[in-house]
């Protein structure tokens, strides 16, 4: 929602997930999203509590739409809920060519930033919708472990009270 010349704008906050990941395996981001809301549907998956997303727009309160095929004649929301909160995040892989998820402060600084352990990166990776720590760092990083990124900066979307420390 946005206030300009004395009127309200209402921005649809589109959270979009693709059906397969970068080696073609099916995603089922949907599915784990859902089985959060509906366990009784998806006993089969571990729900998925948050996404990463490379920007800096989000704010608790605002109205997640789960949306699978955007821009594409097969686009459809399959959820909507409210953002219960955002925590600032770097991923990227080190010059030791380790994967790491970084908290940041509010300002997006390193000042006071702390590095997620091996445990935290596995929970990490299955709260965000993956099968596994390897999954998620080839989804991200697709051209390997070893190749040299610019890290990314985000957020840490979340639909559940849950948080990183």
């Amino acid at each position: 929602m946005i206030l300009t010349a004395n009127r309200l704008i209402f921005l649809k906050m589109i959270i979009p997930f693709k059906t397969q990941l970068v080696d073609g395996s099916p995603s089922f981001f949907m599915e784990r999203i859902l089985a959060g809301f509906y366990p009784d549907m998806f006993p089969e998956f571990i729900p998925s509590i948050h996404v990463f997303r490379n920007s800096e727009k989000w704010v608790a309160g605002n109205t997640i739409h789960f949306t699978s095929g955007i821009a594409t004649k097969d686009q459809f929301t399959f959820h909507a809920c409210s953002c219960d909160g955002v925590q600032p995040v770097e991923l990227g892989i080190d010059e030791r060519h380790d994967f790491y998820v970084e908290l940041l402060t509010g300002d997006f600084s390193h000042e006071q930033s702390r590095r997620s352990s091996t445990d935290q990166l596995l929970l990490f990776a299955v709260n965000s919708g993956f099968n596994n720590f390897q999954q998620m760092v080839t989804d991200f990083f697709p051209r390997g472990r070893y190749s040299h990124y610019r890290p990314l900066r985000g957020q840490i979307v979340h639909w559940t009270s849950f948080r990183y420390q």
